[in-house]
């Protein structure tokens, strides 16, 4: 009998070391996976809870004795019934987890709404039909694949066809395999890659905010890609940081000239003119309102010389002075001629907008009478010291009454024109009265800035809005309303700055004006009690 326990003492201590051991090796296969591979550790770990399971049966097997002994007791009998309350708190706790977890209210405090997706984002993935999975490659321990990771979970609160998988490609080299092939992601898997698929469909994030993370959810679901045409051939503005905005909001970005050409390709949805330096031909005019009356969107920005397009735009109503607008308040580094502007008429594009910027901007003017079937919106106006100046060979500026134009002055606008019926689809033949009406009825759009360089590269990523307006802005000409501009967080930091008497006030009243305080209260409590 004493041979039979003594076998099974040292049965149980074998047990016991051993799932150390495994354990220790899973544990060495997270820091070096290379030579413990994820599938191994996996095995040794689930080995080792098993070996720790049959550790602790035979230890209760061993002391069955002195535990029976021990729950007839009434130390025993009390522990028990803490035990149950125990049970009984933990079994409420987790109750109250489960209903905060399936009806979750979640509370951002911040000013700027710094830890919430914005209204246009829950609008895109509440709207989600179909099972999405956010593929990250991630590495443990990384702060800033947790921040994208935490990130994410915000989209899958919004919508329950989120879903969310992680894969370390060093720790789960097989699984990373498998999702290359799957998705033809190529070899060359790195960690903060972050891959979105639908389906067969795959699109990969090239970024890590919000912006990106919603413009890669537009490129997964939408299924036709615009194209938007940038004129060339005049000296335009080459806005890189503008097309490469575009492209993250699922927009195709091509270079168009109209030498020689008679119209623009079919598949243009919006043609852009960024502040040609050389006046536009006749004939290519012609070719942009032509388009206009068809149907075609244009953005119109004009250059602090003459494009060739001011009488076209005086035919619609819009007058582009021959100026240069200054403003000595509201500037960029003390630059008059680079005025900044916070006034915005009401409208959809200017909606969220800060401070913009508009450096070598001309001044705009509407028409008291708009020619028939087109209606004009003011989007931005500068501020009332503002003005146009006309002097443009001065070397000193002034404002000249009888020549300057004075502010608030436009600078930009918005424009919904009457598609002529000639000029608008035909109906087909069986339609109803109401379709040809329809037909009659359709309107096109277009914007005119007074200048370009408000997206140039230097002014696009700034902390200006200048970005969110020219995505805004193409956005509305392409009826694009989910495709907004999602403005990035403000990062400032909310901290005090307090002048030299305001440190040391501080420093008196909290750091030396207590304690001394205490002091003397304490001193006056002992004589008093001293003399009692």
């Amino acid at each position: 009998m004493q041979n039979k326990k003594s076998v099974l003492d040292w049965a149980v201590t074998a047990i016991g070391a051993i799932s150390v051991l495994l354990l220790a090796g899973a544990l060495a296969g997270t820091y070096f996976p290379k030579v413990i591979s994820f599938s191994v550790a996996n095995g040794l770990r689930i080995a080792g809870w098993i070996g720790v399971g049959l550790y602790a049966v035979g230890v209760a097997w061993q002391s069955r004795e002195f535990l029976m002994d021990l729950a007839r007791s009434k130390k025993a009998q009390g522990g028990a019934n803490t035990l149950v309350f125990s049970i009984a708190f933990l079994a409420v706790l987790g109750l109250l987890n489960f209903v905060g977890a399936k009806y979750n209210k979640r509370v951002d405090v911040t000013q700027n709404k710094q830890y919430s997706l914005s209204e246009q984002t829950k609008k895109i993935v509440g709207n989600l039909k179909a099972e999405t999975k956010v593929v990250m490659l991630v590495r443990p321990g990384d702060p800033h694949v947790q921040q994208m990771k935490e990130l994410w979970q915000e989209y899958a609160h919004v919508s329950k066809q989120l879903k969310f998988e992680t894969i370390d490609p060093d720790r789960e080299p097989s699984k990373a395999r498998a999702f290359a092939t799957e998705f033809d992601t190529g070899p060359n898997l790195r960690y903060g890659q972050v891959f979105l698929t639908q389906g067969v469909k795959k699109v990969e994030v090239t970024g890590s905010t919000e912006q990106d993370f919603t413009a890669g959810l537009l490129k997964l679901t939408q299924d036709k890609q615009k194209v938007v045409y940038f004129l060339e051939g005049h000296g335009e503005q080459d806005l890189i940081q503008a097309k490469s905005a575009l492209a993250k909001q699922n927009y195709k970005t091509e270079n168009l000239s109209l030498l020689g050409k008679k119209d623009v390709p079919a598949d243009a949805a919006v043609v852009v003119v960024a502040g040609p330096q050389s006046a536009l031909m006749a004939q290519e005019v012609d070719v942009l309102k032509a388009y206009v009356e068809q149907g075609g969107r244009v953005f119109a920005m004009l250059s602090d010389k003459r494009t060739g397009m001011e009488d076209w735009l005086t035919q619609l109503g819009i007058t582009a002075r021959n100026d240069l607008v200054v403003d000595p308040r509201a500037n960029i580094n003390y630059e008059p001629a680079m005025p900044v502007a916070l006034r915005y008429p009401h409208h959809a594009i200017t909606q969220g907008l800060q401070a913009t910027a508009y450096p070598m901007t001309r001044s705009l003017m509407q028409a008291e009478k708009m020619p028939e079937g087109v209606t004009a919106w003011s989007l931005v106006e500068t501020s009332p010291e503002a003005w146009g100046e006309t002097n443009l060979m001065s070397r000193e500026i002034g404002f000249d009454a009888g020549k300057d134009a004075k502010g608030p002055l436009s600078l930009a606008y918005a424009l919904m024109l009457d598609q002529k019926p000639e000029a608008a689809a035909p109906v087909a033949s069986g339609s109803t009265e109401a379709d040809a009406l329809d037909a009659e009825k359709k309107q096109t759009r277009m914007i005119v800035m007074g200048t370009a360089q408000f997206a140039a590269d230097r002014l696009y990523g700034s902390e200006l809005s200048n970005g969110d307006l020219f995505l805004k802005s193409l956005n509305w000409l392409a009826e694009e309303d989910a495709l907004v501009s999602i403005p990035a967080k403000d990062t400032t930091p909310r901290t005090i700055e307090m002048m030299g008497n305001q440190i040391n006030a501080v420093f008196l009243t909290s750091v030396a004006g207590v304690p001394a305080l205490m002091v003397v209260i304490g001193s006056v409590i002992w004589w008093r009690r001293r003399r009692a």
